[in-house]
C-alpha cells in the first residue's frame, strides 16, 4: 500500500507538455525531455526505484521485510510509467539496448488492464536510452508495430 510519497532524489521543476510544473528526478530530466519532444508522454519515473524502498521516510508502507526484499532488487533499476501505446513505441525504438534486465509490464485489477505500462531498466542505461530518442531534429513517432 502506499500513501503520499515524498521525493528521495534530487529533482528538477520542469514545466510539462500541457503546461504543468512537474518534479523530475534530476537524472531522469533529459530523458523524460527527450521523450515529450517525440509526443510521447509520461506519467511517472525514478532514477533508482530501489532507493526509494530503502529510505524510511519516502512514504512507502509496507512491511519493513518487504521494503528490504523490494530495495535489494530493485536497486540500480530506474522507473517510467507511461501509457501503453507509448511505450509499445519506447520500447520497439530501444530495441538494441534491451537487455534480458529490462521489464515493461501493465498491471491487471479487478476491472481490467492499468493504462498505463511501467517499465524497469538499469539505472546505467538512462544516457543511452536519452541517446536513441534526442536526436538533431527529432520529430514525433508514429504508432507502434502490430
Amino acid at each position: 500500500m502506499h500513501t503520499q510519497q515524498r521525493q528521495v532524489h534530487q529533482t528538477e521543476s520542469v514545466m510539462s507538455p500541457d503546461g504543468r510544473q512537474v518534479e523530475i528526478d534530476a537524472e531522469m530530466v533529459d530523458l523524460v525531455k527527450a521523450l515529450w519532444v517525440v509526443g510521447l508522454s509520461t506519467v511517472a519515473c525514478c532514477q533508482n526505484v530501489g532507493d526509494v524502498y530503502c529510505d524510511a521516510d519516502s512514504g512507502v508502507r509496507l512491511p519493513t521485510a518487504e521494503l528490504r526484499r523490494r530495495g535489494d532488487f530493485y536497486r540500480g533499476f530506474a522507473y517510467l510509467c507511461m501509457p501503453e501505446v507509448d511505450m509499445q513505441i519506447l520500447l520497439g525504438t530501444a530495441e538494441p539496448l534491451r537487455g534480458p534486465d529490462w521489464t515493461a509490464v501493465i498491471s491487471l485489477e479487478e476491472t481490467g488492464r492499468c493504462e498505463n505500462a511501467v517499465l524497469h531498466f538499469p539505472s546505467a542505461r538512462i544516457n543511452d536510452l536519452t541517446r536513441v530518442f534526442a536526436v538533431p531534429g527529432a520529430r514525433r513517432l508514429g504508432s507502434p508495430t502490430p
